[in-house]
C-alpha cells in the first residue's frame, strides 16, 4: 500500500459556476467533485464526468497498524507488535521491535470499470458518514 495525502475540497473548479457546495477531493494531480448529478474528475487539463449509476462505491470502518504518526482525529483501539508472534506476542527474533497502535480508519472505495478507482482511508469517521448520507442520497436516485 502507497500511502498519498489526499485533501477535502469545497472550491469548485473555475470554470464551473454552481448554486451548490461541492465536495472535493484532492488526490496527487486528480480532483473528483461530487456534483448531485455527476461525480466530476479533472486530472491536468482534462475534464470527464461519470454518472453515479455508473459507480460503485463501498464506505466502511477497518483496523489499520500504523506505522506512522497517528492522526490527531484517529481513534486508537489497542496496541500490537510490529513484528508479531501467532500467539500476539513480541517476536524476540527483531532487536528493534516497538509496539504500535491498532487505529479503526474509515475506508471509501470508489470505482467505475477501467475509468476510475480509488481507496481512501480516513482518520476522521465523520468524514465517511457524511460520505456514506450524501451516497445515500445520490445513489438512491
Amino acid at each position: 500500500m502507497n500511502r498519498i495525502p489526499s485533501k477535502a475540497i469545497a472550491k469548485p473548479p473555475y470554470f464551473l459556476k454552481t448554486n451548490v457546495k461541492p465536495f472535493g477531493l484532492k488526490l496527487r494531480k486528480q480532483k473528483l467533485f461530487f456534483l448531485p448529478d455527476k461525480l466530476l474528475i479533472i486530472s491536468g487539463r482534462k475534464v470527464g464526468a461519470l454518472n453515479y449509476a455508473d459507480i460503485r462505491m463501498g464506505l466502511g470502518t477497518t483496523n489499520f497498524v500504523e506505522t506512522d504518526a497517528v492522526p490527531k482525529d484517529a481513534h486508537i483501539l489497542g496496541h500490537t507488535w510490529l513484528k508479531v508472534n501467532k500467539n500476539g506476542s513480541p517476536d524476540k527474533r527483531f532487536k528493534n521491535n516497538r509496539q504500535v497502535p491498532v487505529c479503526q480508519y474509515g475506508e471509501v472505495r470508489i470505482e467505475s470499470g477501467n475509468a476510475l478507482h480509488v481507496e481512501l482511508m480516513c482518520s476522521n469517521l465523520t468524514t465517511v458518514k457524511k460520505m456514506e448520507d450524501f451516497a445515500l442520497k445520490v445513489f438512491k436516485k
